[in-house]
């Protein structure tokens, strides 16, 4: 289940200086130079391919940089490496990797395609490409998007790596349809629909990426279907939902292993939700951190099918309404963390818990968890209404264990138990606790 990139040999410095070089109109692009701008001009001439068996997209004829780089990937062979020098590089159509390649920019900030077709992908890597590389590139998308609209790379190969590549403004960072052994990291992706989107895989580990949200109805990370899932040292940002898993019906996510990922700031809707109605199962987030959602939650628990959810350690903080609901599914475990001055900011108090449990929820797990505001909370200022660390609501809520968690100052306590379950383990718990 390990992941293959490429192993590629050293490429030589860039002396090939840019065909066309178009400024992009985004704010915060990079700057517009060319790094190759003293080389003798006969350096266009060289051939199409070095000494170092590298094809230069810049020297094939087209009308733009997408054609040229399809002319050089037509002419590599299989496992050779495709060459864009840095400039800024305007184009309408996609980039098309069949077959096992390396395609490579001068860097995120330095080699930058910006596409005028708001619906087309940038990048698509089909079957055929699988084993390839795209690394070192900046995918930038012209005017303001449409409602639905294309993505900066699509991939439906396997085995397929893509690093430090920053991908703005596209309606769709990266899309996977299916593919197995996929591997992200180190990169920058700020979108208006779904950051990176998986439909469907096997395989998929992401790493030191940042997935930002720039406004509109973006979702960071967006799960409908696929299975061993690694992420490490992920940022969500800003986005409207952080980090959504919703199957169909028919469809299934599981074996998500989560550490060092960050939640924070989810302006329309909840941190993280798990819903949908196919099945979910084996997600485990350890070490991480989930704040700000500033409409919702900061985790929504609310698929039927989910069995197996563990979050330890880390914080769950500063939700607008509860840091953790849950709704429905079961083997929920919520173990070790710090939930504190969620309700900040809400005027009308209303599910205002740290963890609050729906009616008939059953099976799960809270346990060592310091649940309250602490002085750091009440020194950042606004309003901390988080009033109970955990509410059971009146039902049949059954098979669950509340132990060894402590108040940190929740103003009525810190557990509000009115569950008519009788299978249930309440103890060693440090605080007021009621209920039935």
């Amino acid at each position: 289940m390990g992941l293959y990139p490429l192993k590629m040999a050293l490429f030589p410095s860039l002396l090939v200086s840019t065909l066309c070089v178009i400024p992009c109109q985004l704010p915060g692009s990079p700057a517009q130079f060319d790094p190759a701008g003293m080389a003798p001009q006969g350096a266009l001439q060289t051939p199409s391919k070095d000494s170092h068996g590298v094809y230069w997209a810049s020297d094939f004829e087209g009308a733009d940089m997408a054609e040229k780089t399809n002319h050089a990937i037509a002419a590599a062979p299989p496992g050779s490496t495709v060459m864009v020098p840095g400039g800024s590089f305007l184009h309408s159509g996609p980039i098309r990797i069949d077959k096992t390649i390396r395609l490579e920019g001068a860097g995120s900030a330095e080699t930058t395609f910006v596409s005028t077709s708001l619906t087309n992908d940038q990048i698509e890597i089909v079957k055929g490409g699988d084993y390839s590389t795209v690394a070192n590139l900046g995918l930038y998308t012209q005017g303001n998007l449409a409602p639905t609209g294309g993505a900066g790379i699509t991939v439906s190969a396997s085995f397929v790596h893509v690093s430090n590549v920053r991908i703005w403004n596209q309606y769709n960072g990266i899309v996977f349809n299916g593919p197995q052994n996929l591997d992200v990291d180190d990169c920058d992706i700020r979108c208006l629909g779904n950051d990176l989107w998986q439909v469907g895989g096997v395989n998929l580990a992401i790493r030191d990426t940042k997935l930002y949200g720039s406004g509109g109805p973006s979702t960071g990370l967006h799960l409908t279907n696929g299975t061993g899932i690694w992420l490490t040292d992920v940022e969500i940002y800003g986005n409207a939902r952080g980090f959504v898993i919703d199957p169909g019906q028919h469809e299934g996510v599981g074996q998500v292993f989560a550490k060092g990922v960050a939640v924070d700031t989810s302006h329309e809707q909840d941190g993280i939700v798990i819903g949908g109605s196919g099945a979910v199962f084996d997600i485990d987030f350890a070490d991480s951190w989930v704040a700000g959602s500033e409409k919702g939650y900061g985790i929504n628990l609310n698929n039927s099918q989910t069995n197996g959810f563990i979050w330890s350690g880390g914080f769950i903080r500063e939700n607008h309404l509860s840091g953790v609901f849950v709704q429905a599914g079961k083997n929920i475990q919520i173990l070790g963390t710090q939930i504190s001055a969620n309700g900040h900011n809400n005027a009308t108090g209303h599910d205002t818990y740290g963890v609050v449990v729906a009616p008939g929820a059953s099976h799960f797990m809270i346990a060592d968890c310091l649940i309250g505001r602490t002085g750091s909370d009440e020194e950042g200022g606004g309003t901390m209404r988080q009033s109970v660390g955990i509410y059971i609501a009146p039902g049949d809520s059954d098979f669950f264990e509340v132990i060894n968690n402590m108040d940190a100052g929740n103003t009525e306590g810190l557990l509000i138990d009115n569950s008519r379950g009788k299978r249930k383990v309440v103890q060693g718990n440090l605080g007021k606790v009621t209920g039935e």
